[in-house]
């Protein structure tokens, strides 16, 4: 099967964003982006953002949509890193005395060294179970900014303000960051300007087609159950209702079919019993004219017997002397 036919079956043509954050006030905000994907590109549809209120994004929203999570929550640490090696050789120096299995962790390689962030699994389960529960299906998440690696060759910019980070990078990867509150900017993105609140937004679609590819992780197969959690439930939902459709059509055709050779037999039915009237209408009148040829012929028989009677009788009592040369014989009712 085609693969492009797959992931439009999968998401469709609608891909969103979201971004999860809460500031140093206690107060926390969601941010929202939806894009229509036209020949392998994004084109932004339209932003909206809430504090906090899950159920008010989902009313931006189509039943069941699909999104990647960004989750910049005050409970995310950010660290970077200068030491090198395995994946969990990082993060425990970065956090050297986190039970890791306890954390999802998420290391992206920066200039001289790595960007390391953590948060507890029971926080990430819970915002995103607060999502499914008003119906918008979670097919992933990264943890704080590290998704705007996906970005930066498009911003082109060497400074980038969100509403809680700014970072400086070289224009591929980031150099330094720094966790200050800001105020709202816009940048230019392929002749498109999208506000600073919707840049993790945007950048999380990237990781629809191919995934946290530039971050390694130990959520990595929670995002593949959430991806197949995702695909069962919409080929269920598809599904059924290709099937009822294919089966309203079915009897649709059905019936058409149904309607055409009931008329067809109605038809040929009333021929039948037309047919069958001339004949009972023939057989009558020939029982009928059977009955009266009957009649007749016993009337000829009759009147024939009497009549040779009457001639015999007329004919022995004639004198000798008379001969009879024509003897005319009429009936009178």
């Amino acid at each position: 099967m085609n693969f492009s036919f797959l992931k439009y079956w999968n998401y469709g043509s609608r891909y969103c964003g979201l971004e999860y954050a809460s500031y140093s006030t206690g107060n926390n905000s969601i941010s929202g982006l939806t894009a229509i994907r036209k020949k392998g590109e994004f084109h932004p549809e339209k932003t909206f953002q809430s504090s906090s209120s899950v159920k008010e994004i989902a009313s931006n929203l189509p039943k069941n949509q699909h999104a990647f999570l960004c989750i910049t929550h005050q409970q995310v640490l950010l660290k970077k890193t200068d030491t090198k090696g395995s994946v969990v050789k990082i993060v425990t120096s970065a956090y050297p005395n986190v039970d890791l299995n306890d954390f999802y962790y998420e290391v992206l390689p920066v200039e001289s060294g790595n960007m390391v962030a953590l948060c507890r699994r029971e926080l990430v389960h819970e915002i995103i179970s607060s999502f499914e529960k008003h119906q918008i299906s979670i097919v992933g998440f990264s943890l704080g900014f590290l998704t705007i690696q996906n970005l930066l060759p498009a911003i082109g910019e060497t400074t980038i303000s969100f509403t809680s980070y700014t970072i400086s990078n070289n224009g591929n990867i980031i150099v330094s960051y720094e966790k200050i509150e800001n105020e709202e900017a816009t940048y230019k993105i392929s002749d498109i300007e999208v506000n600073n609140k919707f840049l993790l937004s945007l950048s999380s679609l990237f990781n629809y087609a191919k995934g946290n590819v530039n971050t390694y992780s130990n959520f990595e197969h929670k995002n593949q159950e959430l991806r197949k959690h995702h695909y069962q439930k919409t080929f269920f939902q598809k599904g059924l209702t290709t099937a009822v459709m294919l089966l309203l059509v079915l009897l649709l055709i059905n019936f058409i079919l149904f309607s055409s050779y009931f008329s067809e037999f109605q038809e040929m039915n009333e021929k039948y019993q037309a047919k069958i009237s001339q004949k009972e209408v023939y057989v009558k009148k020939l029982e009928i004219l059977r009955k009266k040829e009957e009649m007749a012929g016993n009337i000829l028989s009759n009147s024939g017997s009497r009549t040779s009677f009457y001639l015999n009788r007329l004919v022995s009592s004639k004198p000798e002397s008379l001969l009879l040369k024509e003897i005319s014989y009429s009936i009178n009712n």
